[in-house]
């Protein structure tokens, strides 16, 4: 007999799946920058339906389909998000003298990888306890971009620049204590973007955000075990 959580996933999964059959639909009435944004949708959907783990896969669908979410408060939650203590963990084990921190989990080609870097000025900021750090990750074959906070961000969802002239919209996630910028194409041409530069210099009306400053200017080389899972 199949459990709550099952029939829960399930509707869930068949409602995503009525989402990407109803913007099928749509591509032929809409004009063509619209059409094109759907179909990049769809695109990301179909990644999404291969992640193997049941919530990373609902996450997943969450974020393409911008799903309205519940936060939660500091006092609500009982651990740290998985992705923010994977960020802080790397960070932790950056090798003195490095820039960023590269992690390898699997075997052979089927492997997952993340890599971060800690903001440049995050100890003046913070000067106690963990600092910004900024995550790049090709997980179940998904790329990713995400920004860890030592303190809770209130904003559900707010503009960021990485680089000049280049503004995205960022969620957090319940706790407040981790931003994505997308996943899969998105997140791919946010990373693009970033490994041009020597440095980058967040902007947002968020002052805990505003200013935050991350050395890039090995990413090039240091991004290529990525680039290899994530096909790009």
């Amino acid at each position: 007999m199949p459990e709550v959580g099952d029939l829960t996933m399930a509707m869930t999964l068949k409602r995503f799946s009525l989402a990407i059959v109803s913007l099928s639909i749509v591509l032929s009435f809409s004009p063509i920058t619209q059409a094109d944004d759907s179909v990049q949708q769809i695109q990301q959907a179909k990644k999404c339906s291969e992640v193997p783990d049941r919530l990373s896969r609902l996450a997943c669908f969450d974020d393409v389909f911008k799903t309205p979410i519940h936060r939660q408060s500091l006092s609500e939650r009982q651990v740290k998000p998985f992705s923010w203590q994977q960020a802080m963990d790397s960070y932790r084990d950056t090798a003195k003298g490095d820039k960023t921190h590269l992690n390898l989990q699997g075997v052979g080609e089927d492997y997952n990888a993340w890599l971060t870097v800690g903001a440049l000025n995050g100890r003046k900021r913070y000067s106690k306890g963990p600092i910004p750090v900024l995550m790049m990750s090709c997980i179940d074959k998904i790329s990713r971009i995400e920004l860890a906070m030592p303190k809770e961000v209130k904003q559900a969802q707010l503009r960021i620049s990485l680089v000049s002239g280049d503004t995205k919209f960022w969620r957090t996630d319940d706790t407040g204590l981790l931003l994505t910028a997308g996943r899969g194409i998105p997140a791919i041409d946010q990373m693009k973007k970033i490994m041009r530069e020597r440095t980058i210099t967040l902007r947002s009306s968020d002052s805990t955000i505003n200013g935050l400053v991350f050395e890039t200017d090995t990413l090039r080389e240091d991004l290529k075990p990525l680039r290899k899972r994530c096909d790009w």
